[in-house]
């Protein structure tokens, strides 16, 4: 070989070689593909990983060796990577099982195998209960018996027992819903009771009860007193029409989702995160955006990001909750590219917004499948006041000079003028406004309603008051006439800012107003009433 053509292959090499290390440094930031990486900018104050329907089923659960799902392990392990200590929260998302009848010693391995993978991540680990969880023990054992097993042993006992609800049948205890504060972000997961299953098929079943919604509305009504803090629920069916899912019945019964949206609509920073509508379309995956499964509601039910935007003017109300899908480890023979999908959510939390990262762990075209975050903008707690300085108080009196003007020796001190300071003195008080007793500060500015909500039933109502200086409570009034002339449907005090008002009588428009309370020389005193708030039913 001559020294050109040497020369020639030299160089071809080194080209060949310069391609590869570009290749390894591009792909260190990227996962078998598939871009990872953290939120940018400043670091969110808290971080949530969502892990959901892993359908470890058939071997999986009946085994006595197997181990867990190798994209399950890599998933956690990726999570670790990238968001590390700064996970506060995990989401096990329901569907941890299916497909097979075992022992309890046989699941309970395996499910151990899984909580360990997840406390690498945190020890706050949130399980919920998907349609499959219960088909492990069927009616033999609580097969999802996820809180007393998983969630408290770890992340710790709930703080009261309104922070829990539980639900028996056959003698067996079922947690339905529980809830954690993490952070300052409020976490309220849902679990469907073995028996509302019980005489069908338990994973074609998708409901609640209704004594989970009861407990779900006045948990919300407790947490939500503080407008600023997000609020997370956790539930594993969508709702019928959330966007890009495979078909309305894959999300909640007719009457279930009814009544999850008469919920959620009176309330404002709720974030519902659901999975299982993982099916054999590719609907079910995120392609580009995170957006493409969020679904946001108004206070009336309308989608205000329909996938299909209806065609005339639409009149849309106030945006109340939003709905998010959290992805899967096991979509049902969806792939990209010949590679099977698994998809998993992330929820950074900043001052100002929260954002949803969906992300991808199984693709082979990482370089350009790059998924989109989505963001939701969030109120900004007020910064306080700065507290007055206090008035000092008067030092020894001086004169033109600025020196000491009394003594030592019992003298009395006298001003520029002659006069003694104790003639000045009272001179002062004759003249001087007279101070105000706290007797005579009792006068409370007039109150004001925030917001007045009347569920589409007709029959509860939700008042939420503006706070106001100096009110130790206040009075609610709701009547059926704007000038309270007739007998008021409910009249009630409170010491909390929002008042949820039952049984009301079925009328077509309420109105409310309210006025603050304090207590002078024992006596309760009122200020003057806000104007009237009204809403219609339905």
């Amino acid at each position: 070989m001559n020294m050109k053509k040497l020369m020639k292959t030299r160089d071809k090499l080194f080209s060949i070689l310069l391609v590869v290390a570009v290749v390894a440094a591009l792909s260190a930031g990227f996962n078998n593909g598939s871009i990872i990486a953290k939120a940018e900018g400043e670091d969110p104050y808290f971080v949530m990983e969502c892990i959901s329907d892993l359908h470890h089923a058939d071997n999986y659960v009946t085994s006595t060796t197997s181990g867990v799902r190798p994209n399950v392990q890599k998933v956690v392990n990726t999570m670790k990577e990238v968001d590390g200590d700064s996970i506060d929260a995990v989401i096990v998302g329901g569907d941890v099982t299916s497909g097979a009848t075992t022992t309890e010693s046989n699941l309970y391995r395996q499910l151990g195998l899984i909580e360990d993978k997840m406390l690498e991540l945190t020890p706050n680990t949130f399980w919920i209960t998907g349609n499959h969880d219960y088909n492990a023990g069927e009616e033999n054992f609580n097969s999802a018996d996820y809180y007393f097993r998983f969630v408290e042993p770890n992340a710790g006992p709930v703080e009261t027992d309104d922070d829990i609800y539980i639900e028996e049948y056959n003698g067996k205890e079922y947690v339905c819903g529980y809830h954690y504060t993490i952070n300052g972000c409020e976490i309220i997961c849902l679990s469907n009771p073995y028996y509302t299953l019980a005489g069908t098929l338990q994973s074609s079943n998708y409901v609640y009860t209704d004594g989970t919604f009861e407990w779900l509305d006045a948990t919300l009504f407790r947490v939500t007193e503080d407008p600023y803090r997000p609020v997370f629920i956790v539930g594993h069916y969508p709702l019928r029409d959330s966007n890009f899912i495979n078909r309305p019945d894959k999300g909640l019964s007719v009457e279930c989702d009814e009544k999850m949206k008469d919920i959620l609509s009176f309330y404002d920073n709720i974030y519902y995160l659901y999975g299982h509508d993982h099916g054999r379309s590719d609907r079910a995956w995120i392609h580009e955006k995170t957006e493409q499964r969020v679904t946001e509601y108004d206070d009336h039910w309308n989608i205000l990001n329909p996938e299909n935007p209806p065609e005339g003017d639409v009149e849309y109300g106030e945006k109340k909750f939003t709905t998010i899908f959290m992805g899967s480890m096991n979509y049902y023979d969806a792939n990209f590219n010949g590679v099977g999908i698994t998809q998993a959510l992330t929820v950074y939390v900043y001052e100002d917004r929260v954002e949803f990262a969906m992300k991808n762990y199984d693709t082979n075209d990482g370089g350009s499948y790059e998924i989109e975050p989505y963001i939701s903008e969030r109120a900004i707690r007020p910064t306080p006041a700065p507290t007055a300085e206090p008035t000092p108080e008067p030092g020894p009196q001086t004169g033109n000079n600025g020196t000491d003007t009394g003594n030592d020796q019992g003298q009395t001190p006298v001003n520029n003028q002659g006069q003694t300071a104790q003639n000045t003195q009272a001179q002062n008080t004759q003249t001087a406004p007279a101070v105000q007793t706290p007797a005579a500060q009792t006068t409370l500015k007039k109150a004001a309603v925030s917001s007045f909500k009347v569920k589409k039933n007709g029959k509860n109502a939700v008042v939420k008051i503006k706070k106001l200086d100096g009110a130790e409570g206040y009075q609610v009034s709701i009547a059926t006439d704007k000038k309270f002339k007739k007998k008021a449907v409910a009249d009630k005090s409170t010491k909390s800012l929002q008042l949820k008002i039952k049984k009301l009588k079925k009328s077509k428009q309420y109105y409310v107003r309210v006025r603050g309370y304090k207590t002078v020389d024992g006596k309760k005193t009122y200020g003057a009433w806000s104007a009237a708030k009204k809403a219609k039913i339905g």
